[in-house]
């Protein structure tokens, strides 16, 4: 009985150890099917290619945009930022005609305001919240002090979210103005 017990852990063992190689292994073929795309698009750009241009920013970055964008979003230094926020924030941002804009209901002065100060206004209040269960802590006892923890780790982690959260919506706001 025991010895069926050990082949069947070690069988789950030899298992997850094939999964985790097997996922290795995709992800460094992705990877370098990822470098082959990028050296096509480069040919492609070179060759001035518009279709294959255009397919190819699509699959390497997952944003359709058209040729003439793609060109001028190319030869700017901060790419990078501009697919990043473009692949993340669709309905919020765009690259047309060579600027990174709002898209059309962040155009209003208002609702670029209230995503500002909300996304201000949840950080500090996560961050508030995470200081005074931090200070209760040693106060409380049994059960209360479980869900004491756990609201804790919640109020951490929507603290932190909610920073890099802050973080994108600035770093969006700059390519916005330095059209």
């Amino acid at each position: 009985m025991e010895f069926t017990a050990l082949i069947k852990s070690l069988m789950g063992l030899f298992s997850a150890i094939g999964a985790i190689t097997a996922y290795k292994h995709n992800s460094i073929k992705a990877k370098q099917s990822q470098a082959e795309l990028i050296k096509q698009f480069e040919e492609a750009l070179t060759n001035n290619n518009k279709y294959s241009i255009c397919e190819l920013f699509n699959l390497i970055h997952g944003v359709r945009m058209d040729y003439d964008d793609i060109i001028e979003v190319t030869k700017r230094n901060d790419i990078s930022k501009i697919v990043y926020a473009l692949k993340k924030s669709p309905g919020m941002v765009k690259f047309e005609n060579g600027t990174v804009q709002y898209a059309t209901v962040f155009k209003n002065k208002w609702m670029q305001f209230l995503d500002k100060y909300i996304s201000k206004i949840l950080t500090y209040s996560f961050g508030v919240t995470a200081l005074i269960l931090v200070i209760a802590m040693p106060f409380v006892k049994g059960a209360v002090a479980v869900s004491t923890f756990l609201l804790l780790i919640a109020s951490f982690t929507f603290f932190a979210l909610q920073l890099k959260d802050m973080r994108y919506g600035n770093m969006v706001r700059n390519l916005v103005q330095n059209k």
